[in-house]
């Protein structure tokens, strides 16, 4: 049993992973580790260099996941199959130094903590790699984190650092899962928990991406934005529901803009115009939740999607009739019709969620 894993979530990084490795193995001489390659179905060649790696190596290991997305949950899979006693993570692109794996497990270990962060702002750190706008966007994130987790730490954000297996395992059914911000996740979780944990920094240089294209982008920022919310109300209201209903505003409005287009111009049947509408709404709220609600889950190929979308047209037509008998039943003894209106509203949203969430994403996934 090796006594550190060294988790590397991957995406289209086929010029980076075996490089990567050879800097790993000489950063870690002399130390019992594994390397675990967590691959979100590269398309580019990685998994041919994976393979490649684990031919020649007893100690590189692969988990290939299919319609799966994000560093969060790579870590959580990573975490759940590893039998060593201390975890690393960190990206598969050779930004982070690779060098400090050593130091970080020696501190670890002598100093009897529970996570080592590589801090990318801590004195002494550089971040070459760094763009202004992404610098700019860190510490922005960075303030936001210490209001969430309850840690003072110069870079919680993060994606470079090491934790005790015992410590993840403690909250390893808590954690949400959500985009590539799996350091923040660990520390709210743990306070939620009421777990104290033992920490400590070291700067590390943050340096130019080796090869292939970096994954920030807008929808990244929405998932840290997403996490942040779980972690502060997840408890009350799930963040799905939230985008979930959020979505379904969204289509009032489509379904608002196609009457008025049918009606007003195109001088359509009211019946017509309403029949084209709600179609409309339904399909835009599909493709809006596929994009962003259920971003990890995302369906791609034409058979999932249209299966996907008839699943969902269903579920939400049966849900507008849970909202209308709700409404009309609450409206017959005596409650005021926008309260009974509202109520029927959620009623029905709360239906559409929960059967889409079980038929419309969790299934075709899995059959995918």
């Amino acid at each position: 049993m090796s006594d550190l894993t060294v988790i590397l979530p991957t995406l289209n990084e086929v010029g980076n992973v075996k490089l990567l490795y050879s800097k790993i193995s000489v950063a870690l001489s002399g130390v019992k580790f594994e390397v675990l390659f967590i691959d979100d179905d590269s398309t580019d060649g990685t998994l041919d260099a994976i393979n490649d790696l684990i031919e020649n190596h007893d100690n590189v290991k692969l988990i290939r996941r299919i319609n799966r997305r994000g560093i969060s949950s790579a870590f959580i899979e990573g975490a759940s199959s590893c039998n060593s006693k201390y975890i690393a993570i960190m990206d598969a692109d050779l930004q982070h130094d690779e060098t400090l794996l050593k130091k970080m497990f020696n501190t670890i270990q002598s100093e009897n903590l529970d996570v080592v962060v590589g801090s990318r702002f801590k004195k002494n750190a550089s971040v070459p790699g760094l763009s202004k706008m992404r610098k700019k966007l860190s510490k922005v994130g960075n303030a936001i984190c210490k209001i969430a987790s309850g840690v003072e730490l110069t870079d919680p954000l993060s994606g470079f650092f090491m934790v005790r297996k015992s410590v993840v395992e403690k909250i390893l059914y808590n954690l949400s899962g959500i985009g590539f911000k799996i350091l923040l996740d660990i520390f709210a979780t743990c306070r939620n928990r009421g777990i104290s944990l033992k920490i400590k920094e070291i700067p590390m240089i943050f340096k130019q991406r080796n090869s292939g294209k970096s994954k920030l982008d807008i929808m990244i920022i929405l998932e840290f934005l997403m996490l942040i919310f779980d972690k502060l109300f997840g408890k009350f209201i799930p963040i799905r529901f939230v985008f979930f209903v959020l979505v379904g505003l969204s289509g009032i409005f489509v379904h608002a803009t196609i009457l008025v287009l049918f009606i007003k111009i195109l001088k359509v049947q009211f019946i017509y115009a309403q029949t084209i509408a709600t179609l409309v709404a339904m399909i835009s709220n599909f493709f809006f939740n596929n994009i962003f609600t259920y971003r990890d889950k995302r369906l791609e190929g034409v058979s999932n999607i249209t299966k996907g979308l008839a699943s969902f047209c269903i579920a939400c037509s049966i849900g507008a009739l849970v909202n209308i008998i709700a409404a009309d039943f609450l409206h017959s003894r005596g409650i005021h019709w926008l309260i009974a209106g509202v109520i029927g509203g959620l009623a029905g949203s709360v239906w559409n969620y929960a059967i889409t969430a079980c038929f419309t994403w969790e299934k075709e996934r899995r059959s995918a």
